[in-house]
């Protein structure tokens, strides 16, 4: 997908900047504050995100670009708050070479947190760490119908999911992704897999899966209309798919 203003004509790209000194002084007053199509810069350093994120933006960090595996420069480390309800809520959300870490506990106290807000259409990770967290993306039943991908992420200590999805996804698309499974599965649940797509498309190409989830009974639990896992690379791997599935 595309990144599109709301306007089908040409506009110039507006980017603001997040920092002391800076266009605004924190992250959760840029989502709040600017327009639709924005493009938000973050510097390395820590930022909280609360807020509810209803207008289309492309919140950019100092790793923008970079391979899941790459050295990568100070992070910008986005602490995350659990459990706000429909925090997804714009048409195109992306988020691009920061650190996505969760608060409240971390993977090992239940908590969502992004979760469908009923209007969104695209959704991109892209070289994006992401960590801490019980349940990183969840969509369920709701009016959504969306593309996601998750690009070029490195992902560890994730509690349960990295993805729950029973509807809304029409796509759900990863690519050249590194997920550590060695360091997840913080909660135990038998039924609970690091991927649970029961809904839409799953294509997952050149992504490297290293280990076992601790207490999770595989990486994929896929009851999706149709799916496509190839040229992945899979290290001391022994729980692919869940025994029930």
């Amino acid at each position: 997908a595309e990144w599109e203003s709301e306007s089908q004509e040409e506009e110039p790209e507006v980017i603001v900047y997040v920092g002391e000194g800076k266009d605004y002084s924190s992250l959760n007053e840029a989502i709040l504050s600017v327009a639709e199509g924005t493009t938000i810069v973050i510097e390395a350093g820590e930022h909280e995100l609360s807020a509810i994120i209803a207008k289309s933006v492309k919140i950019v960090g100092p790793n923008a670009g970079l391979g899941a595996l790459d050295q990568r420069a100070p992070e910008a480390v986005i602490n995350v708050a659990k459990d706000i309800a429909g925090n997804l809520a714009a048409k195109e959300i992306i988020f691009d070479g920061v650190h996505l870490k969760g608060t409240g506990g971390g993977a090992g106290i239940p908590g969502v947190f992004f979760q469908d807000g009923g209007n969104i259409k695209y959704l991109e990770f892209k070289s994006c760490v992401v960590s801490d967290m019980n349940t990183f993306l969840k969509f369920i039943e709701t009016k959504s119908n969306l593309e996601l991908v998750l690009q070029d992420c490195y992902f560890h200590t994730i509690g349960q999911f990295i993805l729950w999805t029973t509807g809304s996804i029409n796509k759900t698309l990863l690519v050249g992704n590194y997920v550590d499974g060695s360091t997840c599965g913080a909660v135990t649940n038998a039924a609970a897999a690091l991927f649970r797509v029961r809904h839409g498309y799953l294509e997952a190409y050149n992504n490297t899966f290293n280990g076992d989830s601790a207490n999770t009974p595989g990486y994929f639990e896929c009851s999706a209309e149709a799916s496509k896992v190839m040229y992945n690379t899979f290290v001391g791997v022994t729980l692919f798919v869940h025994p029930t599935a």
